[in-house]
């Protein structure tokens, strides 16, 4: 940390954009030692670093909305239409979207990919709500300890307590 910390500030960079943010491997060790005199955090994690030694968040009014009183260490830099924080824009070539499964299906999909880390008692009743309130719905979970059988049977119990069952996961 200290040595990358000295190797920004010895080549005297005048911005330091961090690209990472609160995301796995990330630096905000070094971004807190505010090696360069400007700091700005981009994409990497769409939300305020929480640091006081980062300056600006580059965003856009999507990510933001003007007036939204959500608290921020950084100043916002707003990125002007049609640009956008995360933005994609498919070749001009690819083919126009196809109805989504729910339009095809009848059934909505939903979906979280997280650590499960985060799959909480009340993230699991949370989720048994919206599921129990939307007929036939289901719920797709992405997590690497999903891997393991004992771990999967214990997030179904999870959700069986919740009155969902392990068809719908």
């Amino acid at each position: 940390t200290e040595q990358l910390r000295d190797l920004i500030y010895n080549d005297e960079i005048d911005i330091l954009i961090d690209l990472a943010g609160h995301t796995a491997r990330n630096r905000v060790d070094v971004v807190a030692w505010k090696p360069a005199p400007l700091q700005v955090t981009w994409i990497g994690y769409p939300n305020t670093s929480g640091l006081t030694t980062v300056d600006y968040r580059i965003t856009d009014d999507m990510c933001d909305p003007p007036g939204l009183s959500q608290p921020h260490t950084e100043a916002m830099y707003r990125m002007p239409a049609p640009y956008c924080f995360l933005c994609y824009t498919p070749p001009k070539d690819a083919p126009d979207p196809a109805p989504g499964p729910a339009v095809a299906k009848g059934t909505v999909t939903f979906g979280s990919f997280n650590i499960l880390a985060k799959l909480s008692r009340a993230t699991v009743q949370l989720w048994g709500m919206v599921l129990n309130a939307v007929p036939d719905s289901r719920l797709l979970l992405k997590a690497k300890g999903l891997v393991d059988q004992d771990v999967r049977t214990k997030v179904l119990a999870l959700f069986a307590d919740v009155g969902v069952g392990a068809d719908r996961i």
